[in-house]
């Protein structure tokens, strides 16, 4: 597969954290339509009373069941893994100090359209 448009290959550097996540049905107030690779989401903080609402250029890129980055033709899981990839390099400092295993954050759109919390760190490259 081609790994051009890959964040690792955009942002020179390899993921700062990874997540599982669940993505909002239409019901819960989801998307009404499929995502796919190369979305870029928003992240915010779920249990951080920081700066309420606040969200942050920390775009996910989806991975398969095989642990390989997901397939831009295919729509993402409503459930999965994702490498997340800090956007603004002058924020990695800050996020340094806020993202630890089982930070809890979601994905948004306008409106949080999915829920994640993160499993593995990887800011000390």
């Amino acid at each position: 597969m081609n790994d051009s448009k890959s964040y690792k290959n955009i942002y020179g550097r390899d993921y700062d954290f990874k997540v599982k996540y669940q993505l909002f049905r239409p019901d819960q107030g989801g998307r009404m339509t499929s995502a796919f690779q190369g979305i870029k989401w928003d992240f915010g903080y779920k249990d951080l009373s920081f700066k309420k609402n606040q969200l942050f250029m920390i775009y996910p890129e989806f991975e398969d069941c095989d642990g390989e980055r997901l397939s831009d033709e295919l729509p993402i899981p409503e459930l999965g893994i994702a490498k997340m990839f800090v956007a603004n390099y002058d924020w990695l400092e800050f996020h340094k100090e806020k993202i630890q295993i089982g930070t809890k954050g979601t994905f948004n759109e306008g409106r949080p359209i999915g829920e994640c919390e993160v499993i593995d760190v990887n800011f000390n490259q």
